[in-house]
């Protein structure tokens, strides 16, 4: 009840800053293992008391479907990237016009790893890499954990697990949020945005955890909506 409270103010003050937000159409991506359900499902809670959401299945991410959509949207997945080979290379092609054509791309965890080089490429001069593998990174495991990362100046310990950090030429990015060794989280890169954490966690997610005391209580939502809003601007 606390989360639905906290988005609904969200909802009244992104409107009233952004009138047409509430015109724009958010496609999220579904499809087990390469966008978990839950991290679908989570995002399509916090985005539909501001926008209009639809969910898109492999079969409908064609180039008719996205053009009805200002910002697709890739959440975190289970299981290694390299699955994109079996999913989406398929849709890479489709991915690529509907960015050329003017869309927008918002990919959170394995989300933002597909936005790399190695996937639908459409970042440049920068690349979208594993942050336990990262040099003094505070975890090298691969297992759900919270990590303290630096957003807008203030500290939030959000949910992580096997997220990634944007290297390269930062200087072509607009930075939301660090880690604590310095590296990129959060940042927009002209009309693509990768997040490394999931701002989206729900609450049942630190309890299947057992990191109940980490709960943000939907401040990470708010953040997550802040950074959509500037995506979609």
């Amino acid at each position: 009840m606390r989360v639905l409270t906290l988005v609904a103010w969200v909802q009244l003050t992104l409107c009233c800053s952004h009138v047409d937000a509430h015109q724009k159409t958010m496609g999220v991506y579904v499809h087990y293992p390469v966008a978990d359900p839950e991290c679908a499902d989570a995002l399509v809670q916090i985005f539909t008391p501001v926008y209009k959401v639809t969910k898109i299945t492999h079969d409908t991410l064609t180039t008719d479907t996205l053009k009805n959509i200002d910002c697709v949207v890739f959440p975190g997945g289970l299981g290694d990237s390299d699955v994109f080979d079996d999913v989406l290379l398929d849709r890479k092609d489709v991915v690529q016009k509907y960015m050329k054509d003017g869309g927008r791309y918002l990919g959170i965890c394995m989300g933002a790893y597909f936005a790399s080089h190695y996937y639908f490429n459409i970042l440049d001069d920068v690349s979208v890499v594993q942050y336990i593998r990262r040099p003094r990174a505070d975890t090298h495991q691969q297992n759900e954990t919270v990590l303290p990362v630096i957003w807008n100046k203030k500290i939030y310990n959000m949910y992580f697990f096997d997220g990634c950090a944007i290297v390269g030429n930062i200087k072509s990015l607009r930075i939301f949020s660090t880690y604590k060794n310095g590296d990129i989280m959060a940042a927009i890169q002209g009309r693509v945005g990768v997040i490394g954490c999931h701002p989206e966690s729900l609450e049942y997610w630190y309890e299947e955890a057992n990191m109940n005391k980490h709960w943000h209580k939907g401040v990470h939502h708010r953040l997550l909506l802040e950074f959509t809003d500037k995506l979609l601007q």
